[in-house]
């Protein structure tokens, strides 16, 4: 759904005109001359993670030892401290690792519901 297809059933809504489906999908909040609009989204919902060459190397490599440091992130791709830690800190802001101990001891593993298609949820 598109931000204009968004605003489109917030409108209905409000001016009562909405099918029971689409009052699920928009939850109004407040009064009718004070109130705002959520779009109510699903926690299941899984959107894919698009992963660059080096991003891909690093998660392959932390699937295959169980996980990787800034140093090895370092020596595989053979980037600065600098580069290693930034994408390291991109692909745990974007969840697929988790940072594990501190300083030294850092160690990046990747999430475990992560199956082979980054971003795919894998059912237990």
């Amino acid at each position: 759904m598109d931000h204009v297809e968004a605003l489109e059933l917030i409108e209905t809504v409000r001016t009562g005109q909405a099918e029971s489906a689409a009052t699920e999908v928009v939850e109004m909040h407040g009064t009718r001359r004070l109130a705002h609009y959520t779009l109510a989204v699903k926690t299941d919902v899984v959107v894919p993670v698009e992963l660059g060459a080096e991003e891909e190397r690093i998660v392959t490599y932390a699937r295959e030892t169980g996980s990787i440091s800034r140093r090895e992130c370092e020596e595989l791709l053979n980037v600065s401290p600098l580069r290693a830690r930034y994408l390291l800190r991109k692909l745990r802001d974007k969840g697929v690792l988790y940072l594990e101990g501190k300083r030294r001891w850092t160690r990046y593993l990747v999430q475990s519901g992560y199956g082979p298609f980054y971003g795919e949820k894998v059912s237990p």
